[in-house]
């Protein structure tokens, strides 16, 4: 694969770790994003053990928020210079935007 920029969603825990590890083991230059400030120094001692620190930027944003989205984009072009790929692995999901709307009652009637 021809060296690119990614940001990875959802890239500093579980499959988006995976694919953001991945990507920069391949020769890409990554941008993964989590929503967790303390995952952060444990992913730059990840990459940096793996021997590509620097081409690797673990970064906290609020996916909610279009002004945190555009936040990343333009950590990524200042970092990298461009971005070519976008691995949308966020977990956010419809019953965290809005549980009164999407999540099924229990059975005990509560929403959950």
């Amino acid at each position: 694969m021809e060296q690119r920029v990614a940001i990875v969603t959802g890239g500093l825990r579980g499959l988006g770790r995976a694919m953001a590890l991945g990507l920069a083991q391949a020769g890409n230059r990554v941008v993964a994003v989590g929503h967790i400030d303390s995952d952060v120094a444990e992913m730059e001692a990840a990459a940096g053990a793996l021997g590509f620190g620097t081409r690797f930027r673990p970064l906290v944003a609020d996916l909610r928020e279009p002004g945190e989205c555009d936040r990343v984009v333009a950590e990524a072009h200042a970092r990298f210079g461009s971005v070519d790929i976008l691995v949308n692995n966020a977990g956010l999901t419809f019953t965290y935007i809005d549980a009164a709307r999407f999540r099924r009652p229990t059975r005990s009637g509560s929403g959950r």
